[in-house]
């Protein structure tokens, strides 16, 4: 449900849409990530200075889940892909993250 009028913040890029690269390693590392250190372990603000008007307000993110979750939307957001492709690229990379977390053991130090 977007506007008639609406225009994308960034020229669509030349390559394939399917799937959102950025979703598909931002699931990969938010699952990774949330298995080493636990899945509510990260909480973070962070302010981009985009130059864009309205400006953007500081986004905050209670999981690693959650932050791989507006990396993806973003994609959306830029008109670079569409809601399938983030959907099922952070989908494919948390396949791929649990598939490695199975065969590697980390070693402690």
């Amino acid at each position: 449900h977007i506007a008639a009028g609406w225009l994308p913040y960034l020229a669509t890029p030349a390559f394939p849409t399917y799937t959102s690269g950025h979703s598909t390693q931002s699931g990969a590392a938010a699952t990774v990530l949330a298995d080493l250190f636990g899945p509510r372990s990260f909480t973070d603000t962070i302010r981009a200075d985009h130059h864009l008007t309205p400006p953007l307000a500081p986004r905050t993110f209670a999981s690693f889940d959650e932050a791989a979750a507006e990396a993806a939307i973003s994609r959306l957001y830029a008109g670079i892909h569409f809601s399938f492709d983030n959907r099922d690229g952070l989908a494919s990379g948390q396949c791929v993250a649990r598939t490695i977390l199975e065969r590697v053991r980390f070693k402690e130090d």
